[in-house]
């Protein structure tokens, strides 16, 4: 009986195993906590379901690609500034009816001078983000890339980009078929509901922001 149920225990650590490699990385800090709910790690990506001042939903992001604090930009995504990219714009964290903490309740409102100046941070994150999915149709959990992207091996989307959405006054992308914006390059200046338009299915390798 006992060698039965030593068997057994190792059994059941084996199968915790997987589950305990699939989160080796925990949720990092930072201002997108106030703004997210369903936030989970798989691996090095962040996922959750997010308000932002102008839009909401679930989003990820690879979190070992950011060299500032998560935060979420003015659609609900979560984003973060890349490698040497500086700091990342300051984004409200209580748009208007979600409350965080103490101060105003439900129904806070902001200066006309702080929400228009927050707005040009957002307008101007906007321009070098784009949310990048593994199906037609905007289907599958997206990925948001933030500026300059020479290699999409980190996403686990390389080669398997289905359909990119640019957000609101985002600028042009250039999209390549290989790594280092090398092979065929096309300027996509609006959202892609499949790539296929472009004759790039599956052929994705890099991306970057064109203006």
């Amino acid at each position: 009986m006992r060698t039965i149920h030593f068997l057994a225990g190792l059994a059941g650590l084996a199968a915790a195993a997987p589950a305990a490699l699939a989160q080796p990385y925990g949720a990092p800090p930072g201002p997108y906590r106030n703004q997210c709910r369903d936030i989970r790690m798989n691996g090095q990506f962040l996922s959750a379901v997010c308000q932002g001042p102008h839009g909401s939903g679930p989003s990820s992001i690879n979190v070992a690609s950011c060299s500032t604090p998560i935060y979420v930009d003015a659609g609900g995504a979560l984003s973060c500034i890349g490698p040497g990219g500086g700091a990342p714009p300051r984004v409200e964290a209580k748009p208007p009816g979600f409350y965080t903490g103490p101060g105003p309740g439900p129904g806070y409102a902001e200066s006309p001078r702080r929400y228009e100046r927050r707005r040009a941070e957002d307008r101007r994150a906007a321009r070098w983000s784009a949310d990048i999915y593994p199906g037609p149709g905007f289907r599958g959990a997206p990925i948001r890339v933030q500026g300059a992207t020479p290699d999409l091996g980190y996403t686990g989307l390389n080669d398997r980009v289905g359909s990119i959405r640019l957000p609101p006054g985002s600028g042009p992308w250039l999209v390549c078929t290989d790594a280092g914006y090398r092979g065929r390059c096309v300027t996509v200046s609006r959202s892609l509901g499949d790539v296929r338009a472009i004759g790039m299915r599956g052929a994705i390798s890099s991306m970057r922001p064109a203006g």
